[in-house]
């Protein structure tokens, strides 16, 4: 069975990665229930927010985060946060205002992760150090962006499929593009543009997060790297369990 992924601006690994985010998969807590964070506290370190970022990244999660986040932020108990990251990505929508947030939280954060690709990265490069876990499957990186726009015109026209299109007086670019239309060199100027514009914030940022870490050009080819190459380049600052992580994050948070 062949799924269409849906049309958008994504910052994730590839098309295969790309899925319909489900909005009920970060369902809304009730105030009491954030308050106490049970489900997100270390047994063995109760003062350490456990927070995971786990597959498709859409702004229904990021919203999520973001409410935890702040209420972990007031709780006086809680002095730092372990992001166990595994995600190819996800849409663009809200990562700027997200990363901000992150870059200025007052508690330290340490993401630890197998798999951070594209948005996931963009979200670990915001937080205090990155940890690799030291397996040959690690993988981390594909810094950039892709949108994806389907063009079925063709295939209509061999179906023997006429679509025709009316649009108000001066509306020339009401619902243009569109899959049953041919695409148009405007709109696949501006695919571009908003491509180019969003892969130049994303860059921005993981300057600002991993500032001269970073060690080499080739970060910012869209590539993934292993454990080694991560700390090699620089995305990831060292390798280590998720138990090691966590004693970072105590260790941070003692300072």
């Amino acid at each position: 069975m062949t799924v269409q992924i849906p049309s958008g601006l994504y910052a994730i690994k590839d098309e295969t990665h790309i899925c319909v985010p489900q909005a009920s998969s970060y369902p809304l807590l009730s105030r009491e229930e954030m308050q106490r964070l049970n489900n997100f506290r270390s047994p063995e370190n109760p003062a350490i927010l456990e927070l995971s970022i786990d597959g498709y990244i859409s702004p229904y999660a990021i919203n999520y985060y973001t409410r935890v986040l702040e209420i972990a932020q007031k709780a006086p108990d809680i002095k730092g946060a372990l992001f166990e990251i595994k995600t190819a990505g996800g849409m663009v929508d809200q990562l700027v205002a997200f990363a901000d947030f992150l870059y200025k939280y007052p508690k330290p954060i340490v993401t630890h992760t197998s798999y951070c690709c594209s948005a996931g990265y963009w979200i670990a490069s915001q937080t205090n150090e990155i940890m690799a876990e030291p397996q040959s499957s690690t993988e981390i990186g594909s810094i950039g962006t892709i949108y994806v726009h389907y063009d079925q015109s063709a295939s209509y026209e061999k179906q023997g499929v006429k679509v025709h299109v009316f649009r108000s007086e001066g509306s020339t670019r009401k619902g243009v593009p569109n899959s049953y239309e041919p695409l148009d060199q405007e709109s696949a100027n501006r695919f571009q543009a908003r491509v180019n514009a969003a892969n130049a914030e994303f860059k921005a940022y993981v300057r600002r997060g991993r500032g001269m870490r970073i060690k080499s050009d080739a970060v910012w080819s869209g590539d993934t790297f292993d454990a080694d190459a991560s700390v090699a380049v620089g995305l990831a600052d060292r390798k280590g369990t998720y138990a090691q992580a966590l004693q970072r994050v105590i260790q941070l948070s003692d300072k």
